[in-house]
């Protein structure tokens, strides 16, 4: 199986997802849930890194965190490596604990960081546990209502006061609250490497083209950030352009031979003749 892509992005907010090996439980009562955010905090203040938001359901775990210098490997292996550890010795359980790698996704400040806080936070209520986040007590929406962060330290909640009032907590809070009470919308749970703008996305392609020719990574990250296909093939127009054209798509981007074919309205194999053929002549 392929593996995840990671990218170390100093100061940009990252999305991290983290699931129960074979959909089972990583939090069996409270005391689960309390040493996860008491490695959770040790782990983040060791790696340097910001932890924005959180949320640890029943078999799975969302973070919204910012890294600096260390990369957020680091910090994800001590955290998990601990709990796992501490989970399997407290319930006297052996093997994995956790389902693979954790998952990452990159996030642009913004829109898109208010829809992925959001989704995350609303993941009890999605899940039927709750009627609203505020009745989840292993999430980070308490906090970031409360005074001040309800006293959880860690929190770096300045990241998300500022987002809707850097000039008051107390209408930061209501902005925060109302924008939560809205639901989750379809655009909320998006997929992907990077979740932004188209413009974000691409702003990757130079770091991501040291990927490209990794197969032991995972295909749609290592071309997270490629351009359109009417990018690579702006003229369909017959000869030596359209053929370049063809070849760097398939050979550069790894768009498919149909894919391809379908765009420029011909067979596969014609598509095929055409990439080679410019190899030729190049």
């Amino acid at each position: 199986m392929a593996r995840p892509l990671r990218l170390h992005v100093p100061g940009m907010l990252h999305h991290l997802m983290s699931r129960g090996n074979d959909k089972r439980e990583m939090f069996i009562d409270d005391v689960d849930y309390r040493k996860y955010l008491h490695l959770l905090q040790h782990s983040a203040a060791r790696f340097g890194v910001e932890v924005v938001a959180f949320c640890l359901m029943p078999n799975h775990v969302h973070l919204f965190v910012k890294p600096n210098l260390h990369p957020l490997s680091r910090m994800m292996q001590h955290l998990n490596s601990a709990y796992c550890g501490w989970f399997n010795r407290r319930h006297g359980r052996v093997g994995h604990v956790l389902q693979g790698r954790y998952k990452s996704q990159i996030v642009e400040r913004g829109s898109s960081a208010l829809r992925v806080l959001r989704y995350i936070l609303l993941n009890p209520v999605a899940a039927r546990k709750v009627a609203h986040p505020a009745e989840w007590p292993w999430s980070s929406y308490r906090n970031t209502i409360g005074p001040a962060g309800g006293g959880a330290t860690f929190l770096a909640l300045a990241e998300v006061w500022r987002i809707f009032d850097s000039t008051s907590i107390e209408n930061a809070n209501h902005a925060f609250k109302a924008f939560i009470d809205q639901g989750i919308s379809p655009e909320d749970a998006l997929d992907g490497l990077l979740v932004g703008s188209e413009g974000f996305v691409r702003s990757f392609e130079p770091m991501l083209a040291a990927y490209r020719g990794d197969r032991e990574l995972v295909h749609a990250e290592r071309f997270a950030a490629r351009p359109s296909i009417d990018e690579v093939i702006p003229d369909r127009t017959p000869g030596p352009d359209r053929d370049r054209a063809a070849h760097r798509a398939f050979h550069t981007y790894a768009f498919t031979l149909r894919e391809i074919a379908e765009y420029v309205q011909a067979s596969p194999s014609a598509v095929w003749v055409w990439t080679r053929r410019a190899a030729h002549a190049a």
